[in-house]
C-alpha cells in the first residue's frame, strides 16, 4: 500500500471539473430539461474499488441509476462506477496517467477521461479486454461526442477555460 496525500486543486483544475460536469449535467436528468438522464455524475466521491485497501477519489464518477437506482449512504461507495474523468495536474500527472490508469481498468469501470491541463489535451479511453484503449482525444478547437455521454457535443476548448458556443 502507498498513502498519497491529495493535493488540493488549483484553481484552473476546479474550473476543468466544473465545466465538465456542467456539460454532461443534463445526464443526471436535472434541472428544467431532464434529458437524456440515467446517471448519477458527482464530484470528487471516495469509492472503494474491489481488491483495492485505500479508496480512491476521482476527479468524476458516474454511475448508471440502472445499476445504482439511489445515492448510497455508505462511506465510501463500494460500487464501481461506470465512469470516470480526471483532471491531470502537473504535480500528479503519473498519479492519473499511469496509477489509477491502471488501478481503474484492474478494476473494470468501462469508461476512463482524462482532462489535461498542462497538454490542454482530453483523453477518452474504453475499456476492453481488461486495458483501456484509447476511443477519441481532443484539444481546444474539437468538438467531440464521446461514449458514454455521446448525446452532448463536449467543447474541449470550454473545458481548458475557452468559451462555449451557444
Amino acid at each position: 500500500g502507498e498513502l498519497v496525500r491529495k493535493t488540493m486543486p488549483s484553481a484552473k483544475h476546479s474550473a476543468a471539473q466544473g465545466r465538465l460536469r456542467e456539460v454532461l449535467g443534463d445526464y443526471e436528468g436535472s434541472g428544467v430539461r431532464r434529458r437524456p438522464g440515467g446517471w448519477w455524475l458527482l464530484p470528487d466521491v471516495e469509492v472503494l474499488l474491489e481488491q483495492a485497501r485505500l479508496p480512491v477519489r476521482p476527479d468524476l464518477a458516474g454511475w448508471l441509476r440502472t445499476r445504482m437506482p439511489v445515492l448510497p449512504d455508505e462511506f465510501p461507495v463500494t460500487l464501481r462506477p461506470d465512469w470516470v474523468c480526471e483532471v491531470v495536474s502537473p504535480k500528479n500527472g503519473r498519479r492519473d496517467t499511469v496509477v489509477k490508469f491502471q488501478d481503474y481498468a484492474r478494476a473494470g469501470i468501462p469508461h476512463y477521461w482524462l482532462v489535461d491541463l498542462e497538454q490542454t489535451e482530453f483523453s477518452a479511453f474504453w475499456l476492453t479486454d481488461g486495458h483501456y484503449a484509447l476511443q477519441a482525444e481532443g484539444k481546444p478547437g474539437d468538438t467531440l461526442r464521446v461514449e458514454p455521454f455521446e448525446m452532448v457535443e463536449l467543447p474541449i476548448g470550454y473545458l481548458f477555460g475557452g468559451r462555449r458556443s451557444a
